[in-house]
């Protein structure tokens, strides 16, 4: 009798470590013999990026505002970095890798933050003021806002409201050395569409944005993570004159920290 309650307790310990060491289907950072093989329901970027450096020992830097945002995945890739390319397509990344996986460095960029362009809305640099005057060069918010037009920028507004639909706001880049004025098209929550070159936000009346098809997938890509609603702290943003305008089109949605406050025309 002893012999088989022993035997049993053995089997029965053996089961319990078998089905520990089975991993979630739903929440899985793996290499295997075939490649990595990443599954992720509803977790956020920053807890999928968490468990990719247990596994791999791959170091991330991600925005705040873009960390939080649930998103599912369900990748298997060949290598690590052919799996984290798909996870963080339609993302600004500046990625170091080494021969050593676990000495690879990855930067998530506020979204737009490593794109170029000619839209040049708002001429000067952006210091910290509260309220301070622009002057517009440019024809991306015509017939709004006109080059030589003088607004004025309010700094702070943002801190004790939020980015309404329709506000005219000045966006702020890493790398560059001036701002952009644009009108939100959408903040968090909206439904945004874009099939055949046409954009449209809640089931409105859609506009045109061909001519951007690599932006609009950029675009179509980030939101796409999100059952194409935009995710908390992020917004889209377009110029009044969209055939002359560089904007989330091109770039992708904009993050919260990336509004450098409301103009007033």
């Amino acid at each position: 009798m002893n012999k088989i309650f022993l035997i049993f307790i053995v089997l029965l310990n053996f089961t319990l470590q078998t089905y520990a060491e089975i991993p979630s289907s739903k929440n899985v950072a793996e290499e295997r013999s075939d490649g990595v093989r990443l599954e992720f329901k509803d977790r956020s970027l920053e807890e999928i990026l968490r468990t990719i450096t247990k596994t791999s020992g791959i170091v991330f830097q991600v925005p705040e505002a873009m960390a939080r945002n649930p998103i599912s995945v369900s990748i298997h890739g060949k290598d690590w970095p052919t799996a984290i390319d798909e996870l963080l397509e339609g993302f600004n990344v500046m990625a170091v890798w080494s021969e050593d996986i676990s000495q690879s460095h990855i930067k998530i960029l506020e979204s737009g933050a490593s794109h170029g362009g000619m839209d040049r809305s708002v001429m000067g640099s952006a210091p910290d003021q509260a309220h301070r005057s622009l002057v517009v060069n440019g024809s991306s918010m015509h017939p709004t806002l006109k080059t030589g037009d003088e607004i004025q920028l309010d700094a702070n507004y943002y801190q004790s409201h939020s980015p309404q639909k329709g506000d005219l706001v000045a966006i702020k880049f890493q790398s560059r050395n001036r701002m952009m004025v644009k009108r939100v098209l959408a903040v968090p929550g909206d439904l945004v569409e874009i099939a055949s070159g046409r954009l449209s936000v809640n089931g409105e009346k859609p506009r045109t944005i061909s001519g951007k098809s690599s932006g609009s997938r950029v675009l179509s890509l980030q939101l796409k993570r999100y059952g194409n609603r935009v995710p908390e702290n992020n917004f889209l943003v377009m110029g009044d004159n969209s055939g002359r305008s560089f904007d989330s089109a091109d770039y992708g949605i904009v993050s919260y920290n990336q509004l450098a406050g409301k103009i007033i025309p």
